[in-house]
């Protein structure tokens, strides 16, 4: 169960980020405020004193309870859209661009590099609440695992808009970039104006929303509203775009899309109109010199040294073992198909689980499914509650009924990945934390949706990311 301290700590970075910590991380932050006061030399006590916002301890715990991975354009398909359709509307024209969730940098100069590209004259604002990744931002050094495969194509305009500098295991900023960006430290759930000017082109705020309730998302939305202009657009990642309901957009924001790339845009007609005759102008004005090659590039991001490479063979032996002979669980039909009542029965046992009576969560179960009955929903609801209440071995005997019968039934491996992690099995863990991402990634791209009530208030893209911290 939550012990005190730590539910005062999650409330405490909660209150002040919006931040939702789920369940499932609880014992994640205990553990790590234990880790920590031990290494102070201090009592629980003490050390949580010293957890108060603004100061480098709570940084640290904010970074533990996130993920930071970024990296040079990410979801390239997105600046795609914006090198061929939005920018060419601001050729040879200023254009302002915020960065809401900037961390370490590769977004914002990405975004400036591509502008320059385009002939566009790009005035950045770059913000985010950690600390730590602002001060590394500033450093302005990254080592290859801010490039993967995914934007390799846009590489070279980092040297060729003079961004930067490729050495042969870095890239360093130049001092110039810093001329075009402006960098803050900013809480977006906060009380304080956002930190650009009421007219900006183009947000990006990407990975952010998946940390949010929709109280904060909404809160956050009217924010950017505010400082939008006219047929400005908002992009998010690609994994959060739906979970943003009409309910929490402001009047003057929509949600649109061109093609596969969807946006929030703030104008009155909800569709995008692609200026065409400007777009064919501008190339006619465009260089038709080949792209400058990068020394030294052809092997450059080799992201997993050799170490890793052969970790994460072993990992993937075991985790092929483990699901050998999959079935395929999206286009087959459960045992017992899910129904509404489903969602309603799972809230049901949370709360009761909350209120600590799991004995009458036990009867939600007995009265809902027939004591012969064999179930999916059944035994993944039995599971949970053994789980929750530290009754381990049961837990781990229907968990593993349910991959053995519905290996890709992401759920059960997500939770079960969470008790073997509670109970230090962490190279077990790593592996259903593995096979879970891409169970997820599998689940989104399907389209479905009738497991998110999972994730309650979150959503299954932050369980993605959850899954992708735990199994490194």
């Amino acid at each position: 169960m939550l012990d005190e301290q730590t539910a005062k700590i999650i409330d405490r970075v909660s209150s002040y980020t919006g931040i939702q910590v789920p369940a499932v991380l609880a014992d994640y932050v205990s553990t790590y405020i234990a880790k920590h006061a031990s290494l102070a030399s201090l009592s629980l006590e003490e050390y949580c004193e010293l957890l108060i916002p603004g100061t480098p301890h709570f940084d640290n715990l904010i970074v533990e309870v996130t993920i930071n991975e970024t990296y040079f354009f990410r979801e390239e398909q997105q600046f795609e859209f914006l090198k061929n359709f939005f920018f060419p509307k601001f050729y040879g024209k200023k254009m302002v661009i915020w960065s809401g969730a900037c961390s370490s940098g590769e977004e914002p100069v990405s975004l400036c590099a591509l502008a320059t590209s385009c002939g566009v004259y790009p005035v950045v604002y770059a913000s985010d609440i950690d600390q730590g990744r602002l001060k590394y931002f500033k450093n302005g050094i990254y080592s290859r695992a801010s490039f993967r495969k995914e934007g390799k194509k846009y590489w070279s305009i980092l040297e060729s808009t003079k961004c930067g500098d490729f050495t042969e295991k870095s890239f360093i900023l130049s001092k110039h970039i810093f001329d075009k960006i402006n960098i803050h430290f900013y809480n977006l759930n906060g009380d304080l104006p956002c930190p650009v000017p009421p007219s900006v082109n183009l947000i990006f705020l990407r990975n952010v929303f998946i940390y949010f309730n929709k109280e904060s998302r909404k809160k956050i939305l009217t924010k950017l509203s505010k400082v939008l202009a006219p047929n400005g657009l908002i992009f998010l990642a690609s994994s959060e775009i739906g979970s943003i309901t009409e309910d929490l957009l402001p009047e003057d924001i929509h949600k649109v899309n061109y093609e596969s790339i969807y946006f929030l845009s703030k104008k009155s007609n909800p569709d995008f109109v692609v200026d065409t005759h400007l777009l064919q102008e501008k190339i006619k004005l465009e260089k038709t010199e080949p792209v400058k090659k990068i020394p030294k590039l052809s092997s450059y991001p080799k992201i997993l040294t050799k170490k890793q490479n052969k970790k994460n063979n072993e990992l993937n032996i075991v985790s092929k073992n483990l699901i050998e002979n999959k079935l395929d669980f999206f286009s087959k039909k459960d045992d017992k198909p899910f129904s509404e009542n489903t969602e309603i029965i799972f809230k049901k046992i949370k709360s009761l689980l909350g209120e600590k009576k799991p004995e009458d969560a036990r009867d939600v179960i007995r009265n809902n499914y027939p004591e012969n009955e064999n179930s999916l929903y059944k035994d993944f609801f039995s599971a949970y509650i053994e789980g929750k209440v530290g009754n381990f071995y049961v837990a781990e005997k229907y968990f593993m009924q349910i991959a053995k019968d519905h290996p890709d039934f992401w759920p059960a491996i997500f939770f079960y990945a969470v008790l073997l992690k509670e109970f230090s099995r962490d190279e077990e863990a790593k592996v259903l934390f593995t096979r879970c991402a891409t169970l997820i990634d599998t689940y989104e791209k399907s389209g479905s949706s009738h497991l998110d009530f999972i994730a309650d208030n979150l959503s299954v893209a932050y369980l993605y990311i959850m899954c992708l911290k735990f199994s490194n």
